[in-house]
């Protein structure tokens, strides 16, 4: 890992009234791009001064919820509360944004959009329980997938043409979308034990990450074709926004913990372990609580069922009196370990951790970082923008 130096915040933006739900970086230009629930987009642009000012603020007919930026053709999406997709596009000098399309793309509101330039795509997702597929261009609808629950984020792969849709329930829904409108469901991706907040994609090697209620990052490996899942254990709150730097192969988390992690993502790292469901300890063979036939032949009490987060073996309290951080597997903060697997670790010569954590002070809901510069912007539910330097971090 870099030198273990706190990201240096440098700028706090003030201005709008209700809560920010998205914030993207304009590359190469020094701007920032903001939308929030008080039915405002504004842009920001670096002065001479070293300040950021605000050079638009176009007021929309709905709190605007999800942003999606294409620099080339300076086209912004605007997805918003009541449904709508509208499409912007902004002047040279950044001062003026004309609207150029509204798309009427969902009955509720719009939590995440994506833009696929290759192809002149709108992918969005929406809580009233729906994957959008729209033409750029035309607005024409290509495709609708329905879910069990309130869709969260939206991921698109333009190389394998792969949409990943996660949802409220923690599933996420992976889908092969074609040119003439066709949508197939490739697979249903299954680890989260709570709502899906967050997604990022790795394009080298054809990984998705994601995060959410249930305070753990799952690595996905696409590419591999073997079912291949890491899991990266070490907030102590709900993941809100993730990050990945292709450069330094470094993964950035926000979460409500008011922590800011950096994950080391250039080790190999060991895959999670499935957990084992037996009747008795796998070590000492003492029935557990609901084995009823074992606690009557044995003439006594059953144990409470535990597991090796190492090995997956199903243990109890007895035989699982250790707890330890295991950094290639991705658990940075300590977890319960069986008595055998703790022999084996306490032998390990290398247990250094594979994470940093900083206490930035704030929750974070929306993080955006220009890997160029190194500036990393923060959204907050307490209505200000924060921009920090975090060079040696990413680069």
């Amino acid at each position: 890992m870099a030198a273990r130096r706190s990201p240096l915040l440098i700028h706090k933006l003030e201005g709008h009234s209700s809560e920010i739900h998205s914030a993207l970086i304009i590359p190469r230009e020094e701007g920032i791009i903001t939308a929030g629930a008080d039915k405002t987009v504004r842009v920001w642009l670096k002065r001479e001064n070293n300040q950021y000012w605000p050079s638009i603020c176009h007021s929309a007919s709905s709190p605007c919820t999800a942003l999606a930026y294409f620099h080339e053709h300076r086209r912004l999406f605007v997805g918003l509360a009541n449904g709508l997709v509208v499409l912007f596009e902004l002047s040279e000098d950044l001062n003026r944004m004309e609207r150029k399309m509204l798309t009427a793309a969902h009955q509720a509101r719009i939590d995440d959009i994506t833009f696929c330039p290759l192809n002149e795509w709108i992918l969005s997702v929406s809580r009233d329980k729906t994957f959008q597929w729209h033409c750029s261009q035309t607005a024409k609808r290509l495709g609708t997938l329905r879910t069990s629950g309130w869709c969260t984020k939206v991921v698109f792969d333009s190389e394998s043409q792969l949409a990943f849709v996660a949802e409220y329930s923690g599933q996420i829904y992976v889908l092969k979308l074609e040119a003439g409108g066709k949508l197939s469901e490739v697979n249903t991706l299954k680890a989260h034990t709570g709502s899906v907040q967050t997604m990022c994609w790795d394009n080298e090697r054809k990984r998705l990450m994601s995060g959410g209620y249930d305070q753990t990052i799952f690595i996905w490996d696409i590419a591999g074709g073997k079912g291949q899942t890491f899991e990266l254990n070490g907030h102590f709150s709900k993941i809100n926004s993730l990050f990945y730097s292709h450069v330094s192969r470094k993964l950035i988390s926000a979460c409500d913990d008011k922590q800011l992690g950096i994950w080391d993502l250039s080790i190999d790292r060991d895959e999670t372990c499935i957990w084992e469901d037996k009747m008795n300890c796998q070590i000492c063979e003492k029935p557990f609580i609901l084995n009823f036939k074992g606690m009557f032949v044995r003439k006594e009490m059953g144990r409470r069922q535990h597991h090796c987060r190492k090995c997956g073996k199903a243990i109890c309290e007895v035989c699982s009196a250790h707890s330890t951080r295991l950094p290639t597997m991705g658990y940075e903060k300590s977890v319960r370990v069986c008595n055998e697997c703790m022999r084996e670790i306490s032998q390990e010569a290398d247990m250094k951790p594979l994470a940093v954590f900083f206490d930035i002070g704030v929750a974070i809901n929306k993080i955006d970082i220009d890997i160029q510069s190194g500036i990393m912007i923060g959204a907050s539910s307490d209505r200000v923008l924060r921009v920090w330097d975090i060079k040696g971090f990413v680069m």
